[in-house]
């Protein structure tokens, strides 16, 4: 709960000071594709999403990367979706993934072993997420026929 409402006021501060304009108009500016912004925002929150929790990580960086993104010209409900993918790629993502760490705590596994049991849900989850990109309309569909 106090993450939240730390969260909460954070993004307040944040919108209040202007930083989301600022960086929406730095990244904008950038001579490069949508994509290659994107890609480089995806790589971020996977690597953050190693050392961070998602709900966290969630709360601080979409209230300075969602305007910017917005403006490139993604849909929102999607960048929610991946970006909650992406972190969660970063948490079981070896060697430093959280999740991680919490199953080899509550078990009594080695930590390769527990590597090696992730490795096919990481797999997975890239899979999905490389389909969501490549192909937005299924992530867009229920909320295009509402």
């Amino acid at each position: 709960m106090f993450l939240i409402i730390f969260g909460m006021g954070f993004a307040y501060l944040v919108s209040s000071l202007g930083i989301p304009r600022e960086v929406s108009s730095a990244l904008v500016s950038i001579d490069a594709s949508k994509w290659v912004i994107f890609t480089f925002i995806l790589i971020f929150w996977i690597l953050a999403g190693c050392f961070l929790d998602p709900t966290g990580l969630l709360v601080v960086t979409l209230p300075i990367l969602y305007p910017p993104l917005v403006e490139l010209g993604f849909e929102p409900i999607w960048i929610g979706i991946i970006a909650t993918l992406a972190i969660c790629i970063g948490m079981i993502t070896p060697p430093v993934g959280l999740n991680l760490y919490v199953v080899k705590g509550i078990t009594n596994s080695s930590f390769e072993e527990v590597v090696s049991g992730s490795l096919p849900f990481l797999l997975v989850i890239l899979v999905i997420m490389f389909l969501l990109i490549v192909f937005p309309q299924i992530v867009m569909f229920v909320p295009n026929t509402m």
